[in-house]
């Protein structure tokens, strides 16, 4: 291992932090405990509910930094007070998630949009996307970032510095690289410009350092450990507004013959996204609860640029329809017509939650 390599990942508590935004990677995954459950924390467990037993829920998700409502509605009894235990199983990238969740394996999984995605509600996989995990507004979660020492240096000072220049993304078809295409609009590029790779990000920093890659996009706490330090520089987080990057997916059975215990489990979601509102991130508490599930350390959680959480559950059908459009024009979808949205958004969950909880 070299020692720019060394130096960015003992940064890292665990290799969890690693991850990044693997979420919205379609690379296969497997779970990380052999698909066991796992709650980390004493406020995981499951306690009596005065009306009976807790309903077990199902969870499969990436211990990421993006899906902190999770954590804090475990840990704060947000789960337990609506009847719910939930049982955990980790994945180390978004394929499998999916997946599993469809073949009835998971009762609600977590993970990000793409083509991958796309082509599976396409295929008729028996899911529902059912609320927002995360969107992004600048300053960006997934800034794109260049070597610090080339910056200084002048190689690359504008999005337009780019031409011709290798960028790297975690994975192709994903969300990101989406992403990506915003961002050179904003220097008047295009995919078509630039030479695409696609390398994980915890491998990014580094190879910026060395030379391999000219610029990447690069996920949140990454961005951050890697500019403590001094290895990168973000050359833009503004290019996203309200871009809807992780969902919520329900098995659609489940959510059909388990309707009270699925709307009660968005509910409980909602109630930790509202503690990370006006900044929560920020928090001690949140920061601490964070850091068991992720192994970011706490000071890293708030000095991050802040995932959004949507209060009410509200999805960017817009956005969404945007990155099918891109997925369809790029050559990454097995079918020629655009999906109606409709047919594989169900917002019940989240309006009778809200009911439940209040808006707002």
């Amino acid at each position: 291992m070299n020692l720019t390599r060394r130096r960015f990942l003992t940064g890292l508590a665990a290799s969890a932090a690693a991850l990044g935004l693997a979420a919205c990677g379609g690379a296969t995954a497997t779970p990380t405990n052999g698909g066991a459950a796992t709650t980390p924390g004493a406020g995981s467990a499951a306690s009596p509910a005065a009306g009976g037993p807790l309903a077990k829920v199902r969870v499969g998700y990436i211990p990421v930094l993006i899906y902190s409502p999770l954590y804090l509605a475990i840990e704060k009894g947000y789960f337990r007070e609506q009847g719910i235990e939930v049982a955990l199983t980790s994945f180390t990238g978004g394929a499998d998630i999916l997946a599993q969740t469809a073949a009835g394996n998971l009762d609600v999984g977590l993970g990000g949009l793409g083509a991958a995605a796309f082509n599976a509600f396409q295929r008729g996989l028996d899911l529902r996307v059912v609320g927002p995990a995360h969107s992004e507004s600048p300053p960006l979660t997934t800034p794109l970032v260049v070597g610090k020492r080339r910056y200084d240096e002048g190689a690359y000072r504008t999005v337009a510095d780019l031409k011709g220049k290798k960028v790297a993304i975690n994975a192709k078809g994903t969300a990101t690289e989406y992403w990506l295409q915003a961002a050179l609009a904003h220097g008047g590029l295009s995919i078509g410009d630039i030479e695409l790779a696609a390398l994980p990000f915890d491998q990014v920093a580094p190879a910026l350092t060395n030379g391999a890659l000219d610029a990447a996009m690069l996920g949140e706490p990454l961005a951050t450990l890697a500019e403590r330090q001094g290895l990168i520089q973000r050359l833009a987080d503004d290019f996203l507004t309200d871009a809807q990057g992780t969902v919520i997916f329900y098995n659609s059975r489940w959510g059909r013959d388990q309707q009270a215990p699925a709307n009660r489990w968005l509910a409980a979601w909602l109630r930790g996204a509202r503690d990370l509102q006006g900044g929560g991130y920020g928090r001690d508490e949140n920061a601490a609860i964070i850091e068991g599930y992720t192994k970011t350390p706490r000071d890293v959680v708030k000095a991050a640029s802040p995932p959004l959480h949507d209060p009410n559950g509200r999805l960017n059908l817009a956005d969404m329809q945007a990155q099918q459009r891109y997925f369809l024009g790029s050559g990454s979808l097995t079918y020629t017509d655009l999906l109606d949205l409709n047919t594989i958004v169900d917002p019940g969950y989240a309006e009778r939650a809200v009911q439940m909880i209040g808006r707002a």
